[in-house]
């Protein structure tokens, strides 16, 4: 398997192969400078979770950190207007589910 990325004008080349159980990547800048790096399979995943992840935020214009600090604020938010002012975070949840379980045995 091999596949060639190159950019509109020739400028840059990206080449991704099979070599020898291995990914290799092949990048060519203006001239005649280049880079090769091989990875494992396993790191080639990685390396294509990671391009991926950055692709999503770049389309969406949100990086993985603001989303996930977008979803810890809703957590809080909720806490709150379960009337847990603090802890907040996993703590708070922890401590609203150990409620939620005095809660239930008592009603048993």
């Amino acid at each position: 398997m091999k596949q060639v990325y190159e950019g509109a004008n020739g400028e840059w080349a990206l080449t991704v192969e099979n070599v020898n159980d291995t990914v290799q990547l092949r990048a060519r800048g203006s001239g005649s400078h280049s880079v090769t790096a091989m990875f494992s399979p396993n790191g080639a995943r990685g390396l294509a979770e990671t391009i991926e992840r950055a692709a999503d935020e770049a389309e969406s214009g949100t990086s993985e950190e603001a989303r996930l600090r977008l979803e810890l604020a809703a957590v809080d938010d909720a806490l709150r207007a379960a009337g847990i002012e603090y802890p907040l975070g996993a703590r708070g949840v922890r401590d609203l589910a150990g409620l939620l379980e005095l809660a239930r045995e008592d009603s048993e």
